[in-house]
């Protein structure tokens, strides 16, 4: 592990849950190892990662101002985005509500400029959230049927069953369970999902309260301690005290509250110092109920006046108004603009995908069309541009002289050898608007566009000075390579007619080329139209 980069060194000991050597070595990196802004901001957002998990909120917020501050024109936008969320989502455990809608509120401005959905998405739940804390459930709504209108260009099956578990606690809290059973079905289908302790417990947490508002308490606490199953493998503060509260809440619905008040005592001690006011608050209401099922209504009473002052509290910290109006407004408007600009990602994308295919198209057209051993164009290539060409062009036929006892004398593998370099040499030496082909074994063909005896002629001399001429003592030593060559010009047709067919020409130009063969090899024959 010493040979390992000392960032990922600290990963690695968080992820086997080595929480303190992580945060030693993290810390190290960034104060003495990292020396580029985005160096310094991952370790940082790894330094309030590790911070949370040993409990210490505050320094993690610290952490992530640290990053914020480290922001410039280069920083990268999943980096600041990634920042800005994770440091709201801290604002929010230290029951800084107003930073965090100030923050959440960034999120959302500078996700739409860049066109990031998921970050937008959590921009929207980030500030319904906070009305949801103080039971504004339908105000909350209305950001989350917003998240829910853009779900459809989100990738992220974990934002899109976030977003669910909001709707459903909104339901349930308006009283609508079969819309709420509705969108936890669509979680509970979604299988992936169970491999997120998380997202497991949250699904029977959901679960139960469904039942326990229904009236069903057995299937409702059957829920709650499959839920408590999950919490064993390790859960978050948040998910860990909603299971205890509901657990106390299906106790208190079947007439258990005497096991309820034990319960309550011991799990509200927990949450006190985490920041986690909302849900104290909540104990004490439930705490309330179970002391006035047993008819202490002294102790009732003083937790329903501890619920009630938290609520008040919340209540001056969570700018209800601006949330709903403002902020609404403001992200309606910057909404407009991520779609404008996820659209250009899109359009972007599919014209990736689309010149992608395009060369996947030319790869195999390449490969379909091309001898692999010379790479010019191979026989199934000359068929086609033969029956599809109209105009007139004229056929070079070309074989390589006793090419038979370069394989038997030096291997075939020198056979392949000469091929290619025959084949560069006869590209090299013609013109671009003509095409060479390996019409099989030593024999090439080239098209022509030229139609002039004179300069056909001149052509094929020149290609054939240019083979004899070439170096070919390091492939075939002692012995030179030289070529045949048969030519043939397109007839015309009578007027109206396309004239000579390509079948028809390659033909003639075969039957110059054996009388080239004939006259002693190394020579070009051009048979004429009337021959």
């Amino acid at each position: 592990m010493d040979d390992m980069p000392l960032l990922q060194q600290a990963r690695k000991k968080f992820k086997n849950n080595q929480a303190e050597d992580a945060l030693l070595l993290c810390r190290k990196f960034v104060e003495k190892i990292a020396y580029r802004n985005r160096e310094k901001l991952h370790g940082e957002l790894l330094l309030s990662e590790i911070q949370i998990a040993l409990g210490k909120t505050k320094e993690s917020l610290a952490s992530l101002e640290r990053g914020v501050a480290l922001f410039s024109i280069s920083t990268l936008p999943d980096d600041k985005l990634q920042v800005l969320s994770t440091l709201s989502y801290r604002n929010n455990d230290l029951g800084l509500y107003q930073q965090a809608a100030k923050n959440w509120l960034k999120v959302g401005e500078y996700s739409a400029e860049v066109g990031s959905v998921d970050f937008f998405i959590q921009a929207l739940l980030g500030i319904g959230s906070l009305l949801e804390i103080v039971e504004e459930h339908a105000a909350a709504l209305n950001f989350f049927n917003q998240a829910e209108l853009l779900c459809t260009k989100s990738n992220s099956d974990l934002t899109l069953t976030r977003l669910y578990f909001h709707i459903v606690s909104c339901y349930l809290s308006l009283k609508k369970y079969n819309k709420a059973q509705k969108y936890l079905t669509f979680c509970r289908e979604n299988d992936a999902l169970s491999m997120v302790f998380e997202f497991e417990a949250s699904m029977f947490l959901y679960q139960a309260k469904i039942y326990r508002k229904q009236g069903q308490v057995k299937k409702a606490l059957n829920e709650i301690y499959r839920g408590l199953e999950v919490a064993k493998k390790g859960l978050e503060a948040w998910t860990h005290s909603m299971l205890k509260l509901e657990l106390g809440n299906c106790l208190i619905a079947d007439k258990q509250a005497s096991k309820a008040v034990e319960l309550l005592i011991g799990a509200n001690l927990n949450i006190r110092g985490l920041g986690l006011d909302f849900i104290e608050q909540k104990f004490n209401e439930t705490l309330s109920n179970a002391y006035a099922q047993l008819g202490k209504f002294t102790e009732a009473l003083v937790c329903e006046k501890v619920a009630h002052s938290i609520v008040l509290n919340l209540i001056v910290k969570i700018p209800v108004g601006k949330l709903e109006c403002d902020y609404f407004s403001s992200l309606s408007k910057q909404q407009r603009l991520l779609l404008i600009q996820h659209t250009k990602i899109e359009n972007k994308v599919l014209k990736d995908q689309a010149e992608d295919h395009h060369e996947i198209v030319e790869r195999l057209q390449h490969d379909v069309f091309t001898d692999p051993l010379t790479e010019v164009y191979n026989r199934r290539w000359l068929d086609d541009e033969l029956n599809s060409k109209t105009e007139d062009y004229a056929l070079l036929m070309i074989d390589a002289d006793h090419f038979k006892t370069v394989n038997d004398d030096f291997s075939h593998q020198i056979g392949d050898h000469v091929l290619k370099r025959l084949a560069t040499i006869l590209s090299s030496e013609i013109r671009p608007v003509d095409s060479v082909t390996r019409f099989g074994g030593e024999e090439f063909v080239i098209i022509l566009c030229e139609t002039n005896y004179q300069q056909v002629q001149a052509l094929a001399e020149r290609i054939r000075s240019a083979v004899e001429i070439a170096y070919w003592s390091d492939l075939l030593p002692g012995r030179p390579l030289t070529i045949s060559l048969g030519g043939a010009i397109k007839c015309s047709g009578e007027l109206g007619t396309l004239g000579e067919l390509g079948e028809q020409l390659l033909k003639r130009a075969d039957s110059a080329l054996y009388e080239a063969k004939r006259q002693g090899r190394n020579c070009f024959v051009l048979q004429k139209c009337n021959e």
